[in-house]
């Protein structure tokens, strides 16, 4: 599941 590029790098921590 790759988050789109307009996702931040908080993001994706938040994702995990």
């Amino acid at each position: 599941m790759k988050p789109p590029a307009e996702a931040k790098p908080s993001y994706r921590k938040a994702l995990k």
